[in-house]
């Protein structure tokens, strides 16, 4: 048979290619041990849940032949794990034949998604030598002959649905594929509600919280977006409902791994018929071929919701009854029949009545969720509350909300990619190897010092030179390990972008503001574990732009600016640091206010307010607890924890910088390593300590007579390239004896992006890649420490943080400049 897939399902069907081929092969082991009587019931209920999972797989695409095996195999196997027939060598025969026919099958599927061209749709036409029917013939001679004329029966009526399915539209996974599944065998439902507690269930359980999470954020984070801006949007639509349809039937499979009796099953039950409305809702959408309402976003957003709150269930363990999901339901039902009767009059028109189905007083009952930040406002009379009109926005500008902007159009849907296979590798592994390569790039620098010591200590240059070149090797195989490995760890910030369209939007509709989110430079890449740490401080920046950076239409208007703000999210790279921006065209930052708050609080006198620069005002809202804000916004407060946004984010050894200028907007910007684990660090020794400066604060390093500096207000100083720069012992700085200066002293100068302060340090010795180590509990707290590191030669040294250096060295936080 043929079958044709559009380009949306490449990844997909390349997904259910592997996934099948690994059930495929641990099929073949465990009957290969039955055969050897090494196997157990276990196993025959491990090959039996790998052959279901593979059937249901093929049925979601379609695949008659691989469902018909499957289900056949799937139907003996049954019929053996009950006790109704023996596991002989003839049946284990006939399965290992399944095993290979199964296998030639997804073989031919799996050289169709490898011959796809970018941009190209996936055909397959299965040819297989074996007698398929043949085989299937043997499968039913082979089960009790009570069972025999059932199945017989059953295959006969899947036939029919299956003949109907194959002709679907390109890239269409169709409902009448769903309806390939026959009907499950006499025992089988009892058997498998039951709570697995081995492998498989734990194999289970792991895979749906993946898929449950990986769905949830395109789908609200990418589609919903993209519908709430462009309704008309089929392809958006088509992928949103294959999903919905993926994700209940992921629900269904968990909730055969649960007992009735169990405390989750009824959540999981009441999800799944929220999720079979949810798709109800979209196929009569799709039928009608109807806009998606914004109501009916409200609702696909609420879904979505209830899902995220039975995944938290599924984690702790303990399921309860989601209050808010029967009205949800009932939410639904309603939606459904609405949309009935829109399709029956003027689609366009009455499509384009956004609350009907939710006003307020209508006799639809409201969700009423557990808290109020459970479930997305659902008071749609906000989202008509301006004109089209107004403001002569783009399509769909009209409604408060996201309007998501990427900046690389296709590769949103990432059609660009290879269609090379994948390995999945656990996090841990990974980090033990990074952590390997680490040691591999520390080490090599012991080349260098041996080197230096057969030649200074032992005069022998030739050996010298041997180890010396020796070491230019390692170190040439170590960075090529080391950008191979950073290579699997980079992750494109995509990943934490992603879930801000859906922040805006739901900012816009609790402010009743028109808010467009432009994303720019999501393909750029930075460590995961820099990835995994900065969601909180973004998130924070975000809701700070969005609350109280954009005005109000009135306040804007009144100003000459747009009706709707604008809200940029960008990130890029330059050199080996990421930036990420946060920009608004708001109402900007007056540092004339921020200064007399200091003030008030007491954070600074007048007379250090007045000296100030605008610049250095700007830093006054990372001071802990500073706020200008008049009242508690429940989204978020400008200067209400920065301070945590910058300590945050210098814990990854990264700076925060605020531009604003006053009725025009405010950029925050966050400057990050692309890594954390191994660094080039300047070794210096202070004090009779070896401790590492980051090369990237660095700015460079002086030899200066002792003559040359100048001391105003017990304060040492140095004019240095037309200015003036401020000097500290290092020593002093970290309250460690200092040594006296002689002769030309060593200065080391730092900057954190804004401000630059000399360090005098007693020795400069080398450069060198470190491996940063984190450091107990009772050394984490001292300030200035960044982590420690093991030399070449056995000895440890200190890394600094020297961002908190500097702010130690310019008196803290309350000191600014």
């Amino acid at each position: 048979m043929h079958y044709q897939f559009g380009p949306d399902d490449l990844e997909m069907l390349q997904a259910f290619t592997d996934e099948a081929g690994e059930y495929l092969q641990q099929v073949e082991e465990a009957l290969l041990q039955l055969e050897a009587a090494e196997g157990n019931s276990g196993s025959i209920n491990d090959i039996f849940r790998h052959v279901h999972t593979i059937k249901g797989l093929a049925s979601f695409f379609g695949f008659a032949e691989i469902t018909r095996l499957s289900h056949e195999a799937e139907f003996l196997l049954d019929s053996i794990r009950s006790g109704r027939a023996q596991m002989d060598g003839m049946r284990i025969g006939l399965l290992l034949d399944s095993v290979d026919a199964l296998g030639e099958l997804l073989s031919q599927l799996r050289a169709a998604c490898e011959a796809v061209s970018a941009g190209a749709g996936v055909e397959v036409r299965f040819q297989i030598d074996r007698d398929l029917d043949g085989l299937i013939g043997d499968l039913e001679a082979a089960l009790p002959p009570k069972e025999g004329a059932f199945v017989a029966a059953s295959q006969a009526e899947a036939d029919g649905v299956d003949g109907a399915a194959v002709d679907a539209p390109a890239g269409a996974k169709s409902q009448a594929a769903g309806s390939t599944v026959p009907p499950a065998p006499a025992g089988e439902e009892d058997e498998l509600l039951v709570v697995i507690k081995g492998k498989a269930g734990k194999a289970a359980l792991e895979n749906f919280l993946l898929e449950a999470e990986e769905h949830s954020e395109i789908v609200c984070d990418r589609l919903l977006i993209t519908l709430d801006s462009e309704p008309a949007d089929t392809s958006a639509l088509a992928e949103l409902f294959r999903r919905v349809h993926t994700l209940k039937g992921n629900l269904g499979l968990l909730l055969s791994f649960n007992a009735p009796e169990g405390s989750l099953w009824t959540p999981i039950k009441e999800t799944m018929e929220v999720f079979q409305r949810m798709e109800e809702m979209l196929e009569k959408v799709r039928t009608l071929r109807l806009p998606l309402p914004v109501w009916a976003i409200d609702l696909c957003f609420a879904c979505m919701d209830a899902l995220r709150r039975l995944v938290q269930m599924v984690r702790s363990g303990e399921g309860h009854p989601d209050p808010a999901n029967p009205p949800l339901m009932l939410q639904l039902d309603d939606a459904r029949l609405r949309l009935e009767q829109i399709g029956a009059g003027d689609s366009a028109a009455r499509a384009a009545e956004p609350a009907a189905p939710l006003a307020p007083g209508a006799d639809v009952p409201q969700i009423a969720p557990p808290t109020s930040t459970d479930l997305p406002d659902m008071h749609p009379e906000k989202a008509r509350s301006h004109s089209p009109q107004e403001g002569g926005g783009a399509k769909g500008d009209h409604r408060p909300g996201a309007d998501p902007v990427n900046s690389n159009g296709a590769k949103r849907n990432g059609q660009e990619n290879g269609n090379g296979h994948s390995v999945r590798v656990s996090e841990e592994k990974l980090n033990r190897l990074m952590n390997a390569i680490g040691e591999l790039a520390v080490t090599k620098n012991a080349f260098s010092q041996i080197a230096r010591k057969l030649m200074m200590d032992y005069n022998l240059p030739v050996i010298s030179r041997e180890v010396k070149e020796a070491g230019q090797w390692v170190e040439r195989i170590s960075a090529e390990l080391e950008d191979a490995i950073m290579a699997m760890r980079m992750t494109e910030v995509r990943m934490v972008f992603q879930k801000f369209p859906r922040v805006i939007r739901d900012i816009a509709l609790q402010t009743g503001k028109r808010i467009q989110l432009i994303m720019e430079g999501e393909e750029t890449e930075l460590d995961r574990t820099i990835i995994e740490q900065i969601g909180d401080p973004l998130m924070h920046l975000v809701r700070n732009a969005a609350d109280h950076g954009i005005e109000p239409e009135e306040e804007r208007r009144a100003a000459g600016k747009s009706p709707q703000g604008r809200v940029w999210l960008r990130a890029y790279s330059r050199g080996k640091d990421v930036f990420i921006e946060i920009e608004d065209d708001g109402r900007g930052m007056d540092p004339q206010k921020l200064k007399a708050k200091a003030v008030e609080k007491g954070f600074i006198t007048a007379a250090q307010a007045e000296e100030l620069s605008d610049a250095q005002a700007f830093q006054l809202i990372f001071l802990p607890g500073f706020s200008t804000a008049r009242a508690v916004s429940e989204i978020s407060g400008r200067g209400v924890g920065m301070d945590v946004v910058r300590n945050n984010i210098s814990a990854l050894r990264g700076t925060v910088a605020v531009h604003s200028r006053l009725g025009q907007g405010t950029k925050m910007t966050m400057q990050l390593p692309l890594t954390l684990v191994v660094s080039r660090g300047l070794l210096v020794e202070s004090a009779g300590q070896l401790l590492i400066l980051p090369l990237e604060n660095v700015i460079e390093t002086l030899k200066v007579p002792a003559d040359r500096f100048v001391f105003r207000r017990g304060r040492r100083m140095l004019q240095h390239r037309g200015g003036v720069l401020g000097v500290l012992s290092l020593a002093g700085i970290l309250g460690m004896p200092e040594q006296p200066a002689e002769g030309q002293t060593p200065v080391v100068v730092l900057s954190d992006g804004h401000v630059r302060v000399g360090v005098v340090v007693d020795r400069l010795i080398d450069e060198q890649d470190v491996l940063v180590k984190a450091l107990p509990d009772y050394l984490a707290s001292l300030p200035g420490m960044g982590g420690a590191t093991i030399m070449g030669d056995g000895r440890v040294a200190l890394v600094m943080n020297a961002v908190e250096v500097i702010h130690m060295a310019t008196g803290g936080a309350r000191q600014i400049g």
